[in-house]
């Protein structure tokens, strides 16, 4: 029987595929040199007060720190302090290949972020980019049938005195499959809902579960005023629990919004090629598979790639207090298509590596509609930073009802000391 894909070699390129990872280097180095094409940008400016509360208000509506202008002021803050997560970073580096490169099907997955402050960000601040690290490389296999990009880095944001606040560091992972034995490929339709057919059955939320889910929402607590100093806090503390959910399509369209289709758009053949036709005819953007089976038949609704993360940072945030503050929220995740399970990002398995009775429990499901979410932290370590800063490191996670973990969070937060 005849192979049906081809087995890459990294660094040596097929006809197909030559010119466009050639394109990609040259591009990647004008990046490095600064002679890259600039994307306009308006100038920076400080943050309302109206986008921190709407951003808090979305993913931790609980917490009067984050939704209270006047009782964040009596918290002895400048701003309304911005929920983890607000922060991103524009990193300047290559777009990605073009997802009809290959007959054999392409495959994409975010493996999640990482993001650090010196500081809390309020509302008022202004931060500007400041350096930025861009990343292009293969990690292909050898011997694979997937070739395998790497694409992203990391960026800061300065105050006004040029004092770094922000580290963002973040990459998505591209692949794609050749067919060789003459055998017809994938629609983009096709291929872009192989998962469907071996992704798990979605969560039945029973009466059970639903008095189950109240009596988790009753016992959470938000320490609030109440000082966390860091002496106080024993390294192997598991913290309260937070728990969101059920998840449905209708909490993913308000958290998340959509992606508009202009006619420009509509009107070039090359962007349609990569796009969704539905039952109605209508042409839909690729992300219409995270609002599930309302395009794509038989699928359902899957989490973005930090949707169970703020239910793990919830947890961290209501333990710390209102003195305290998160200086790092990263997320990793399950990737959805199986061709991306082969390389994992930094962190990927913390929870085996410091979380007891989870050395046998690594991420091993997707995020989907009907999910609930229990955020859920380890307090690991403590230790004082080069700058005085009295830190936890934690393990936070997103556990769905049936155990299955959905997110692990690597953090850290700032409390502070009795001196």
């Amino acid at each position: 029987m005849s192979e049906k894909y081809q087995h890459f070699t990294p660094g040596e390129y097929l006809p197909f595929e030559a010119s466009f990872v050639e394109q990609k280097k040259k591009d990647f180095q004008a990046v490095l040199d600064g002679t890259a094409p600039q994307m306009p940008t308006p100038p920076p400016a400080p943050y309302s007060e109206e986008a921190v509360l709407a951003y808090n208000k979305k993913w931790d509506p609980y917490n009067p720190l984050f939704n209270d202008p006047e009782y964040a002021r009596k918290a002895g803050y400048n701003g309304v302090p911005a929920a983890p997560g607000f922060t991103t970073v524009r990193i300047a580096g290559v777009r990605p290949f073009p997802k009809n490169i290959s007959d054999g099907g392409f495959y994409y997955t975010n493996d999640g972020s990482d993001i650090r402050l010196s500081r809390p960000v309020v509302s008022g601040d202004l931060l500007k980019p400041g350096s930025s690290e861009p990343i292009f490389k293969e990690v292909t296999t050898p011997d694979s049938i997937c070739r395998e990009w790497i694409m992203g880095g990391t960026g800061t944001l300065t105050d006004e005195d040029g004092n770094t606040v922000v580290t963002f560091n973040t990459n998505t992972r591209e692949c794609w499959k050749k067919i060789i034995d003459g055998s017809d490929g994938p629609s983009f339709y096709e291929n872009m809902t192989e998962w469907c057919g071996y992704f798990p059955k979605a969560h039945y939320t029973s009466d059970e579960d639903w008095a189950n889910i109240r009596e988790m929402w009753k016992n959470e607590q938000i320490r609030g005023a109440e000082v966390r100093y860091w002496e106080d806090v024993e390294v192997g503390t598991f913290i309260p629990e937070t728990c969101s959910g059920p998840i449905t399509y209708m909490d993913m369209a308000a958290w998340y919004g959509s992606v508009q289709l202009n006619r420009d758009m509509l009107s070039n053949p090359q962007f349609l090629e990569t796009c969704f036709r539905d039952e109605n005819g209508n042409y839909l953007f690729e992300t219409a598979i995270h609002l599930g089976n309302r395009n794509v038949p038989g699928a359902r609704m899957v989490f973005f790639n930090d949707t169970a993360a703020h239910t793990a940072a919830r947890a961290v945030t209501n333990y710390i207090g209102d003195a305290g503050y998160v200086s790092r929220y990263a997320w990793r995740f399950y990737p959805f298509y199986k061709e991306m399970r082969n390389w994992k990002p930094h962190d990927y398995d913390l929870i085996c590596q410091v979380v007891p009775g989870y050395e046998s429990r690594p991420l091993n499901r997707h995020g989907s509609e009907g999910d609930t979410v229990i955020g859920k932290a380890y307090i690991y370590d403590k230790y004082i930073d080069d700058t005085g800063r009295h830190c936890l490191k934690l393990c936070a996670w997103g556990e769905d009802l049936e155990g299955n973990i959905v997110e692990v969070c690597p953090m850290e937060a700032v409390l502070p000391s009795r001196g």
